[in-house]
């Protein structure tokens, strides 16, 4: 007996104590946890542990972040966006006034949206390009706010940015429907050229959802009206590769197709002409540029994008006659062709818009 007492091993203060070193617990999944007579618990604990860990030091970076709730108060929620909302906001201290985009993390990370499509919006090209905008500046694009005005919190990231008064250029079509003058329309024109020859020139992006949702108007102190490009979630590097993304109704043909397709400013350049004709007219010039829709291939079978042929059609679509002469329609024209090689840069077009007035 004494004899097996000495063999028998004693029972230890800490609860895995094991002949070959190994811890007999059913629960741990640590088959070494070398265990001494100062082990005070099991290693399958660490896990647990280094949640705590981890959640601590969440909470400890949610302390030191700048908050949207902290620094600004929603005064207005303008509209539902891919990855959140866009909305006007006060800042609490100064009480300006501030445009702010929202962006759950969660759904930029699985690229989709809440009903769980697949998007292509990019936050980083947008906040990178934004803040690129803020150290190289131009009068029509929106640039984010400075980098002390920025906030974010753990569930969204936002964009702040300077409140356009005047809302966007779709409302001011629609408002004056059809009706807005030729000069207007001109400087406009002017302003969204020198914006896309900034970007595609200087910052080497091309836009890729020029449309009138995406530009925003307010007053300068002269009283004259300001448009800038905004909304960069589409944009793409010249070169780099380019998907079938944007408004339909202002896409090029070429995205329409499954061909493999490089950003290139041409694309633009093709938006750029739908939103200028819309905004002279007050409709669009078609529905989408595909081979299905009897109005875009009209105009490239049937009127060759010739003005003299197409300003008929305009008549019979309820235009005035005066309107349907319109000085820039043949550049229009010849921005909405199909091939991407035969439409004018914006070099050429900037010629023709600046030389109008002494055509009269």
């Amino acid at each position: 007996m004494a004899a097996n007492q000495e063999q028998t091993t004693p029972v230890s203060t800490s609860v895995h104590s094991s002949s070959n070193g190994t811890c007999p617990s059913e629960r741990c999944r640590y088959p070494h946890c070398d265990i001494s007579p100062e082990t005070v618990m099991c290693r399958s604990l660490l896990p647990a542990f280094n949640k705590l860990d981890v959640a601590n030091s969440v909470k400890e970076a949610a302390a030191k972040l700048q908050t949207y709730d902290k620094v600004y108060k929603t005064e207005k929620i303008v509209s539902k966006t891919i990855f959140g909302t866009l909305r006007i906001a006060i800042q609490r201290k100064t009480g300006k006034h501030y445009a702010i985009k929202q962006f759950d993390k969660t759904l930029m990370k699985r690229k989709r949206t809440l009903c769980g499509v697949a998007v292509r919006e990019n936050f980083d090209v947008e906040f990178k390009l934004m803040n690129w905008l803020r150290q190289h500046p131009h009068a029509g694009l929106i640039a984010a706010s400075p980098e002390n005005e920025q906030v974010e919190d753990l569930r969204h990231k936002y964009i702040v940015m300077p409140l356009a008064s005047e809302g966007d250029l779709l409302s001011f079509i629609r408002n004056d429907n059809g009706k807005i003058s030729e000069d207007t329309v001109r400087d406009i024109f002017l302003q969204l050229i020198s914006a896309l020859q900034h970007l595609h020139e200087k910052g080497g992006y091309i836009h890729g959802d020029v449309s009138p949702e995406n530009i925003l108007l307010s007053y300068d102190e002269a009283g004259n009206l300001r448009v800038r490009l905004c909304d960069y979630g589409l944009a793409r590097k010249i070169g780099s590769r380019h998907y079938h993304a944007g408004k339909k109704s202002y896409m090029p043909p070429e995205l329409f197709s499954n061909e493999s397709r490089n950003a290139e400013p041409t694309s633009d350049i093709f938006s750029l002409a739908v939103v200028m004709f819309l905004l002279y007219y007050g409709i669009p010039p078609f529905t989408t540029a595909q081979q299905s829709d009897v109005y875009y291939e009209s105009l490239e079978q049937k009127h060759h994008y010739s003005a003299s042929s197409y300003s008929p059609w305009l008549l019979a679509w309820g235009v005035s006659k005066k309107r349907s002469k319109w000085a820039l329609l043949p550049t229009v024209l010849s921005m909405l062709r199909r091939k991407p090689n035969k439409r004018p840069t914006l070099s050429s077009i900037k010629i023709i818009v600046e030389g109008w007035k002494q055509w009269y």
